[in-house]
């Protein structure tokens, strides 16, 4: 393989962080927030933080490079798979089945796995568990149906009204982290938006 040929295939791969320490620690204090205060969006320019290649979203790339380390095991939905060696490359992860991750990135809500299917730890361990990053599932508006969100992080009930989730997921969900402590932790991600589904985070039907 030639010069040019490598260097070729390193852009291909994109740019890690544009600052290693600033811009990982800005992706992650977001993270922080959006679980911190769930059900409520968290903005940010992430694109300007880094270059991911097509077809992972810049929100969805820099969760990847804060959570996902050297040890952590994530899936790819089918429209992300080509995402692998960029998460390999930068974060040393190993892309395993679905059931197995404990990342699970969905480019939508189409392509996420089985909830049910995912990992959700033990009475041992709840910390075993999946974190599921869907991508669609904000869009900047407000206009499905409403839920009131309540729990930890929350001190008045919020209502919510996503417009980039069936009724059925977010009933899935609700099956899955009556059985608290386990459970799966969830991030929604849209352009420049992130917000945090904890498993303490209950929604009700307004």
């Amino acid at each position: 393989m030639s010069r040019s040929e490598m260097l070729g295939n390193f852009r291909d791969l994109g740019l890690g962080f544009k600052d290693p320490a600033l811009s990982a620690q800005a992706a992650f204090r977001a993270a922080l927030r959006a679980f911190a205060a769930p059900a409520l969006p968290v903005e940010m320019d992430f694109a300007s933080l880094f270059q991911a290649p097509p077809p992972l979203p810049a929100e969805m790339a820099a969760l990847a490079l804060v959570l996902a380390d050297g040890e952590a095991s994530v899936y790819l939905s089918p429209s992300l798979k080509d995402a692998g060696t960029y998460l390999s490359f930068h974060g040393g992860v190993a892309k395993v089945a679905p059931e197995e991750a404990f990342f699970v990135f969905a480019a939508a809500e189409a392509e996420a796995p089985p909830l049910a299917l995912l990992r959700q730890g033990s009475e041992k361990a709840p910390d075993e568990s999946a974190t599921l990053i869907l991508g669609g599932a904000l869009t900047g508006k407000e206009g499905g149906v409403k839920y009131w969100a309540s729990g930890p992080g929350i001190k008045e009930p919020r209502l919510w009204a996503p417009r980039g989730l069936s009724a059925s997921f977010l009933a899935e969900r609700g099956e899955i982290v009556a059985a608290y402590p386990l459970g799966i932790d969830i991030f929604l991600t849209g352009p420049n938006l992130l917000m945090g589904l904890p498993r303490t985070t209950l929604l009700e039907r307004a």
